[in-house]
Parts: structure tokens; C-alpha cells; sequence
């Protein structure tokens, strides 16, 4: 506005020294020395018309300037507008798109096929997942069918915080279990989609089976001793032995003993000419379906000794 003022300051400038110009120009008339006063004056006070194109000029530069500030002002004000409103469209994102993760429905678990172990409660099939985002907790579909029927029933239905799940309700039983993840949305909880099928199975050969070495000749003479050794089976309370033998030249054996035993060895004695062997499995006592039961892994392949040379 300062410069508009300026402009204006010199146009009526411009346009008064116009006025005042002499009547000696090249335009003035050829008068007598005696009126030259008269004429002076006389045409002094008739002031001389301004050049259009002087005041064309003049109000052109007062327009320009003028539209440009009036366009800078309402430039900067619409600047100030949209960056007002860029904020607010920024600010309205951000809300949104926490509200939308807040909102947003747990992935489907994935669930790996069940891990049949002994556990404190007996033979168990463990089940495990990897953490879903955002879930606070998962429901666990358990059906189960006794081996070898054709069938799933539903057996239970849980929920837990954990990325595990063992089951063991029932013995000797094919397992199957489906895992949805649960979360907090704004507007209450939300559930996804449930998993496929995980399958396992609850087996009382979940002992492993021990590995025997064949008997070795300690002793001879009238009594003869033979040791047979096995590696510890994990889990195992005890272990049940079955000891055969017949005479050298003959064809079957027949069982001379079952014992059971808390270490890893067991010692043959006997006459001399005898063929032995043995087969060891492992045991544990354990709760099922509120009794007390022994669990027994496969016997082990005959072990074999003789006590002749």
C-alpha cells in the first residue's frame, strides 16, 4: 500500500509541473513585447493539457502495482489456507490410520502337527504356534478320535495367552486342534479366522525303545554269567526284561524269567551249552483319566549270549 501511495504522489507531480510550464515553449504564440506580460499571464492561468499517454502510463503503473498486491495478499492468505488444511488432512491420516491398526483383525496362526511326550500328567501331545501381532489371546478346538476309528468328536474347547497347547485327556487317542487369534478393537474384541488342522496323537509307545548289546561272557566254569547293557531311555521309571534260553542243540526257546530292574544291566547265569536272550522295555507310571497306568515303549530287538565257547 506504501507503494501505491508513492506512485500516486508522483503522477499529481507529474501532472502539475505539466501545468506550469512556461508559455515561452515551442507552442507559445508571437506576441508585441507590450502584451507579452498580459499573454503570460493569460496563459498561465489556462494551464496546458496534460499527454494522455503520460497519465495512461501513470494509471497503468498504479494498476499494475496495486493487482500485484492485491494478488501477493490473496496469495499468501490462500497459502495459509491450504497449509491449514494440509495439517489437518495430515493430522486426520494419522488418527485414522492408528484407528484402523487398532481395529485391525489378528492374522490366522499357523499350528505345527502335535509332539507326542511323556509329561507330568502322563503321556501328552504338545502343540505349538508362532505369536500372531496384536493378539491377546487364542481359542483352542480340540477334537479327538480313539486310534483307529473313523471319526473326530469334540473333546474341548479352551483359551489361552500362551503359543502352546497339550493335551492329555485321553490314551492312545488321534488328536486334532484348530487355533483362532483374539484382540482389542476400539469398538470391542476381534476375532480372526481359525487354522487349519493340527494333527497328533497321544501313544503309549511314546517311550523310546531301549537299544541292547549282546551279552558278554564274565565268568565260567560250573556257573556261567553273562551281562547284557542298554542306554538310559528318557523318561523311563523302570525296565521290564524277558529272559529266554534253550540248550545249544535245540531249536526253541523258552522263557526262564520277566523281572524288572532300575539300572541298565542285567546279568545271565546259567549252566554251560545254553543260548540266552533278551528283550528290554522301557516303563513309566503315569495318570490317565484319573487311574494310575504304566506306559511301556516296544521291546527291544533280542539281544543274544551263551555261556560255551
Amino acid at each position: 500500500m506504501i507503494k501505491t501511495a508513492s506512485i500516486m504522489v508522483a503522477l499529481c507531480l507529474s501532472v502539475g509541473m505539466m501545468t506550469g510550464c512556461s508559455s515561452n515553449s515551442n507552442g507559445s504564440l508571437n506576441v508585441t513585447e507590450d502584451a507579452s506580460d498580459a499573454a503570460s499571464e493569460e496563459i498561465s492561468s489556462e494551464p496546458e493539457a496534460v499527454p494522455v499517454e503520460a497519465i495512461s502510463e501513470a494509471s497503468n503503473a498504479v494498476s499494475a502495482e496495486a493487482i500485484s498486491e492485491t494478488s501477493s495478499d490473496a496469495s499468501s492468505t490462500e497459502s495459509s489456507a491450504v497449509s491449514k488444511e494440509t495439517t489437518k488432512t495430515k493430522d486426520k491420516k494419522n488418527t485414522s490410520g492408528k484407528k484402523d491398526e487398532k481395529n485391525k483383525v489378528p492374522e490366522t496362526p499357523q499350528v505345527k502337527d502335535g509332539v507326542t511326550k511323556i509329561g507330568e500328567e502322563g503321556i501328552e501331545t504338545y502343540f505349538e504356534w508362532d505369536p500372531v501381532e496384536g493378539a491377546d489371546r487364542y481359542e483352542v478346538m480340540i477334537e479327538g478320535k480313539p486310534d483307529g476309528s473313523t471319526s473326530y468328536n469334540l473333546l474341548e474347547s479352551n483359551y489361552t495367552s500362551r503359543t502352546e497347547y497339550s493335551y492329555t485327556g485321553k490314551l492312545n487317542y488321534n488328536i486334532r486342534i484348530k487355533v483362532r487369534a483374539y484382540s482389542e478393537g476400539e469398538d470391542g474384541e476381534l476375532c480372526g479366522e481359525w487354522s487349519e488342522f493340527a494333527e497328533g496323537k497321544t501313544s503309549d509307545e511314546a517311550l523310546e525303545t531301549p537299544v541292547v548289546k549282546d551279552g558278554v561272557v564274565t565268568a565260567s566254569g560250573a556257573k556261567w554269567s553273562v551281562l547284557f547293557e542298554w542306554e538310559a531311555v528318557e523318561g523311563a521309571d523302570n525296565y521290564e526284561i524277558v529272559v529266554e534260553e534253550k540248550a545249544s542243540d535245540k531249536s526253541d526257546f523258552t522263557i526262564l524269567e520277566r523281572t524288572y530292574t532300575n539300572g541298565l544291566k542285567y546279568t545271565y547265569t546259567g549252566t554251560e551249552g545254553n543260548d540266552i536272550r533278551i528283550t528290554v522295555k522301557a516303563n513309566k507310571n503315569v495318570w490317565t483319566d484319573g487311574k494310575k497306568k504304566v506306559l511301556s515303549s516296544q521291546p527291544s530287538s533280542y539281544a543274544k549270549g551263551k555261556t560255551y565257547k
